[in-house]
């Protein structure tokens, strides 16, 4: 143990020798290091004073920047101020010299008023007609705070002058219907107004104005600010009135003409219509302005107006009616009635003018005359029948009396009284299918047919000329009277052919379409003359004709000779069977 104890004496002094020699060692690096110790703490010195320097510039910079970027703004500013000022300079100078009426006004105590009376937003007119000392109260509340020099022009007042009394007689000094729609208008809340009003310049003359009024945005509530346009428009107002006048003028010829005048469109609907239209078919212009002239005329059941109109133009080619239409009118009662129609077309207006009268009271006429052209007709054939028959047939038996006795005595005369017996009896012939021919007649309707084959078969036995007909089918006739007008008609013509015209063939037709029958006589004689001009007999087959709502046409036939042909429409007269 002790031996220990001294082995471990002398590892420890060993040990504390070598400690001082390292101690030795380090104590020149413990110096060093202490050395550089202060060395670092010298920089460290240094480096404290430059960061201090440095943040002493980035202050200075910030402040050089800060400044720069003052003076930048300054300097935007001030340009920006500059071209605001140039803008506005424009603009005032576009407000005061521009050719409108310009101005702006504070609406601001006219809208406190209202709000402050309550005026009400529905029956505005109503209100201000029973307080009139509210509207006489808005109007000294209007304020004009600028005008440009036309509107100072219009007043008569220098720049800054008489803004008052301007602003008091800017709808004139009477009750203006234009200021009640405005002040309606504030009082609904509505920013802005277009109307007419009435400015009373200094003169006291009043000048009709266009008002444009508006609010400036931002001042909507109070009305502070608002700009105005006045139009004058003391000429519109003047041609308004010449044309007013001059409407009222042609009203009144129009209204005082005796002919019934009616204006429509070219796609057929009533445009205007002066009184005696009115009048003749019974209604108001309220109830027929706007809605289709077939309501009252028409051409016929087939088609309505304007096919025939348009048709008529292009085949005329002119600005006029044309003769190959029936018009038909009716009544508010629903009556029908003939119409005798004059027709303009006006292309730039797209319009038709229509002239047009009544021709009930000439169709009365034409029948009486037609019905006592019949009664003279069968006093003749009466006449004829027991006058002139019966002394051509005493005649006759003298004449055959006296040439049996020349015959008995050998007179050689006997030959002539034999001659003029048979002229006579030709004659008495004549008189007796004459007398047939004018005596009272009337055809049943399914008869027509039968009865101008008869006529047909008479004509030719009694002329010796050829006459046909040409039936094809039974075509039915709406009532007696009109196939005995018809039969007349077909007699008629029949006669003309032989008397007048030398015809040696004579073709007799009956036909029927979809909408119109049609009776046609069509002979080969000489045709109409140049200048020809309708005798009695024709314009007697014209009545008829009218009579039954047909229409006559004479006409050269396609190969020489005569066309005469009667139409007229199947709706009034009965149906094809």
């Amino acid at each position: 143990l002790e031996y220990e104890l001294t082995v471990k004496r002398e590892e420890s002094q060993s040990t504390t020798e070598e400690m001082g020699t390292s101690d030795k060692e380090l104590k020149p690096t413990n110096e060093e290091l202490d050395a550089s110790k202060e060395k670092l703490q010298s920089l460290n010195e240094e480096l404290n004073t430059l960061n201090r320097q440095l943040l002493d510039k980035v202050r200075e910079l910030e402040r050089l920047n800060d400044d720069l970027t003052n003076f930048t703004e300054i300097a935007g500013h001030k340009g920006a101020l500059q071209h605001l000022r140039e803008s506005e300079e424009r603009f005032r100078l576009l407000f005061e010299k521009s050719p409108l009426l310009l101005c702006e006004q504070d609406w601001s105590e006219v809208k406190a008023y209202l709000d402050g009376i309550g005026a009400p937003a529905q029956d505005t007119a109503a209100f201000f007609a029973s307080h009139p000392e509210a509207l006489k109260e808005c109007r000294a509340h209007i304020r004009i705070t600028q005008t440009n020099e036309a509107i100072r022009a219009l007043f008569g007042s220098e720049e800054g002058v008489g803004l008052t009394t301007m602003a008091a007689h800017c709808f004139g000094r009477e009750a203006s219907p234009g200021l009640i729609a405005l002040l309606t208008a504030i009082v609904r809340g509505e920013g802005a107004w277009n109307g007419e009003g009435c400015v009373e310049r200094a003169s006291g003359d009043c000048t009709p104005v266009l008002v444009q009024w508006v609010v400036m945005p931002g001042h909507e509530r109070r009305l502070e600010r608002v700009l105005v346009a006045l139009t004058d428009i003391s000429m519109r107002k003047r041609l308004e009135r010449k044309l007013e006048w001059r409407e009222h003028r042609l009203r009144t010829i129009l209204d005082n003409a005796a002919e019934a005048i009616m204006v429509i469109d070219f796609q057929g609907r009533i445009q205007d219509l002066n009184q005696a239209a009115k009048d003749m078919f019974g209604f108001s212009a309220e109830q027929v302005i706007g809605r289709d002239a077939d309501r009252l005329i028409r051409g016929s059941d087939a088609e309505g107006m304007i096919t025939p109109l348009i048709t008529a133009f292009r085949r005329a080619d002119r600005a006029a009616g044309h003769e190959d239409l029936e018009w038909m009118g009716r009544r508010s009662a629903g009556t029908r009635f003939p119409l005798d129609m004059r027709i303009s077309r006006i292309d730039h207006l797209a319009l038709f003018i229509l002239l047009m009268r009544d021709l009930s009271e000439q169709r009365r006429l034409e029948q009486e005359v037609v019905n006592a052209a019949t009664v003279e007709q069968e006093r003749i054939g009466r006449e004829i029948h027991d006058s002139l028959g019966q002394r051509l047939a005493a005649l006759g038996m003298l004449v055959s009396s006296l040439e049996t006795r020349l015959q008995r005595a050998g007179n050689p005369e006997s030959k002539a009284a034999a001659e003029l017996g048979k002229q006579l009896q030709e004659t008495i012939t004549e008189a007796r299918a004459l007398a047939r021919g004018l005596a009272p007649l009337e055809i049943e309707p399914m008869a027509l047919g039968t009865a101008l084959s008869d006529l047909v078969d008479s004509e030719t036995h009694a002329t010796g000329i050829t006459c046909r007909a040409h039936i094809p089918r039974l075509v039915a006739i709406g009532d007696a009277l009109t196939a005995t007008h018809l039969y007349r008609i077909a007699q008629e013509a029949v006669n003309n052919a032989v008397k007048h015209a030398g015809a040696r063939h004579i073709d007799i037709s009956l036909e029927a379409d979809e909408s119109r029958i049609h009776l046609c006589v069509v002979d080969d004689g000489r045709g109409l003359a140049a200048g020809w001009k309708a005798g009695l007999g024709v314009r007697i087959m014209c009545y008829r004709a009218k009579l039954i709502d047909g229409l006559l046409v004479i006409d050269q036939a396609t190969e020489g000779g005569t066309r005469v042909c009667c139409s007229f429409p199947i709706y009034q007269n009965g149906s094809e069977t």
